[in-house]
């Protein structure tokens, strides 16, 4: 008996994405150049920044271990360049596609976008295509909570200078 309560605890918790009826999203994101990125901000206008967005969306179409939402996606605050900003519907509306891993426990991508048909990341000219998206994520879900958060840092070189950027999602997945 004591094995089954030990196979019961150490389960990762599934995701049925046939189960996800609505979802409040909240995003954040910020940029921190180096000394030389911040001595050039007066002159490129690309400075330290940061930005955040809401959302909330039903479903809208499940596939397998991918399930789209058709809702809003908000921008509350942004202080950065157009160049760092991530995508926005001037009128507020988008689609949020997730998807899930295959054992359907981790969250492997988040994507935002206009057309509710184009659920595929494009991998240059996010802004020019109306989509943002994070990958490669492997975010646990809650299943307590319906929860899953995902935070990441990453540095990259830009000419002469490093960016540091970092990403924040909270995502409240309803059943």
């Amino acid at each position: 008996m004591w094995w089954i309560v030990a196979t019961v605890a150490l389960a990762k918790p599934m995701m049925d994405t046939s189960s996800i009826k609505n979802v409040e999203l909240n995003y954040s994101v910020s940029f921190d150049l180096d000394a030389r990125g911040d001595a050039a901000c007066r002159y490129t206008g690309l400075c330290d920044c940061s930005a955040t967005f809401k959302a909330t969306a039903k479903r809208s179409s499940v596939e397998g271990k991918r399930v789209t939402m058709k809702g809003s996606w908000v921008q509350e605050e942004n202080t950065c360049h157009d160049s760092l900003s991530p995508w926005v519907d001037a009128k507020g509306k988008a689609f949020h596609t997730f998807r899930f891993s295959e054992d359907g426990a981790p969250l492997s991508e988040w994507l935002v976008h206009a057309d509710g048909a184009k659920m595929d990341r494009l991998k240059e000219g996010m802004k020019k295509g109306q989509q943002y998206w994070i990958a490669e994520m492997n975010a646990l879900f809650d299943p307590m909570t319906g929860r899953v958060n995902y935070e990441e840092r990453e540095s990259t070189q830009v000419s002469f200078f490093q960016i540091e950027s970092h990403h924040q999602l909270d995502i409240q997945l309803a059943q």
